[in-house]
Formats: C-alpha cells, structure tokens, sequence
C-alpha cells in the first residue's frame, strides 16, 4: 500500500495478522526473519532469494531432497540468520502458507513482509513496475458496488464468476490507475484479493491474478 493511494481497507478480524507466513515447495517449508523482501523460482532453476532490512541474504535452493545455500558473506554469517527451514512434503512448485490459507506465488513477482503496527494485512506481492497485490480479511465484506474508496470510479462489476470481482479506476499524478477487488471463498470463511496497477498494466495483472484466484485453499 502506499501512502495516497487509494485503498480500500476493510474492517479486520482479530486474526487478520498471521503469525508466520511459510514459503513451502519442494519439500521445503522456509520461514523468513521479518522484515524480509523475497523473490523465487520454479523450475529446473528453483531456488528463493531472501532478504532482510538488516541487509542480510540468502538464497535457498532446493537440492536432492535437502537444500543448500549462497549467502552475502559481508552481511550474514548463517542462513539461520534470514530464516528457518523445515524438510516436508511439497509439490515441485512454490507457495505462501499462513495460519488461514494457503496460495501459490506467482511467477514474476516478489513477496515482502509488512511489520508496520497498523498495517491491515501482513505481506503484499509486488513487481518494480508498480502492481501491488494484498489479501485482507474482513469481519464482514461489502457488496461490490460499495467497495470504491473516495475518488475511484467504477468500470466494470462480475458477480457470475467463482471469485466475484469489481474493477476500479483512479489518478495517481494524473495518470490513470487501476483498483481491483474479488472474494474467495475459502470454505470456512471469505477472503478479499485485491490489487493495483498503472492502467497500462491491466492485462498482466489479471492473468497473475485470475491465476492466484484459483489457487487460494483453506488451512
């Protein structure tokens, strides 16, 4: 989220803040110090590069049932130093698990920690180029129509698809941007998946998020 922006932010359940968040994949379960910023790959080459605020690094890659890692030798002295690793069994592709449901990490983007005390949701993916994607999840989730923040304008509302969604439009500098908001159903409760974008990025942004839509399971 970013200061100005416009974002809708819902009224949260006491255990909005998870108390972990797990990359798991390749029989690995890794659980970054905070606060970390963290990229990955699937793969022949799969391996997840971690760092830390602290300036500490490593890259974990998956090896022959096990792991070995790279490390930036002038900042981290362990990889226990940026973060804890467990041997399970995964499938072959990585995913982000927290105490309510689990999803898969889509390829291109990467996964930061957010530790600010007010912050509505604990981590966010995101690129360089300007796409943000969070996951919040509400006491109680408004209609669809309900959910632009002052200043967004609706373009367009789905309510038949499995996700239902909503899409927004706004100005950021005066240039054109994109809101957009679905609901998952998890089973055992709702979620809200949202993201944003410069307008000229919308297509890329819903084929990561269609995508990320399908992928969400209860834990």
């Amino acid at each position: 989220m970013v200061d100005g922006w416009p974002n809708f932010v819902f009224e949260m359940t006491d255990n909005c803040h998870h108390a972990w968040v797990r990359l798991v994949g390749y029989d690995l379960a890794i659980v970054p110090a905070q606060a970390f910023v963290a990229w990955a790959e699937n793969g022949p080459a799969a391996r997840v590069d971690i760092g830390l605020s602290s300036g500490a690094f490593a890259q974990i890659i998956p090896h022959e049932g096990g792991y070995k890692s790279k490390l930036d030798l002038s900042t981290t002295s362990s990889v226990y130093d940026v973060a804890q690793i467990e041997l399970l069994t995964s499938p072959a592709r990585w995913a982000v698990q927290t105490s309510i449901y689990r999803c898969d990490w889509p390829a291109g983007v990467k996964l930061r920690s957010i530790v600010a005390p007010s912050a509505p949701w604990p981590f966010d993916f995101f690129t360089e180029n300007g796409l943000l994607i969070w996951v919040q999840n509400p006491r109680q989730i408004p209609v669809l129509q309900d959910m632009a923040a002052p200043g967004q304008s609706l373009i367009e509302m789905n309510e038949r698809n499995s996700a239902p969604s909503v899409l927004l439009s706004y100005s950021v500098q005066s240039q054109p941007w994109l809101q957009r908001h679905s609901i998952i159903d998890l089973g055992n409760g709702k979620i809200v998946l949202s993201l944003q974008c410069p307008a000229g990025m919308l297509q890329e942004a819903l084929e990561i998020i269609v995508s990320l839509e399908s992928s969400f399971s209860a834990e």
